[in-house]
């Protein structure tokens, strides 16, 4: 698959009439050109091709999100509900992330475009450890 199939296949609401979410094909285009830059190297050609789609979604989610009139309550990977811990003394409270990706039902809870290219871009980093004697 190309990259164009991907974006297609993962998010068809950017090329889908009537979806507030669609965006203009010169924006696309542009997504694309500008994603081509963050592509990790070490990916096979399949992955490199999936990745770029993910960080184009990911341009083309800040697109949408300015958008006049698109609808702009829909989530385009923003913070969403805050969700609250309690362990013993401590309490946390963070937002849940929601966004386009969510609905795709990526596994491993991931939630948004860019995450889904972080985690394939995490597999050209070199991880070392040392060890003191």
């Amino acid at each position: 698959m190309d990259v164009e199939e991907y974006l297609k296949f993962f998010y068809p609401f950017f090329d889908t009439d009537g979806d507030p979410r669609k965006v203009e094909p010169a924006q696309i285009a542009v997504a694309l050109q500008i994603s081509s830059r963050h592509i990790p190297e070490c990916l096979s050609d399949d992955e490199k091709a999936e990745a770029q789609a993910h960080y184009a979604a990911y341009l083309l989610g800040a697109v949408v999100k300015n958008k006049p009139n698109s609808g702009n309550d829909i989530a385009v990977g923003e913070a969403g509900a805050i969700k609250a811990i309690k362990e013993g003394d401590a309490e946390y409270q963070y937002y849940q992330p929601t966004g386009i990706v969510a609905d795709a039902g990526f596994a491993g809870g991931l939630q948004t475009a860019y995450d889904r290219y972080q985690e394939l871009a995490s597999k050209c980093v070199i991880r070392l450890t040392t060890v003191r004697r």
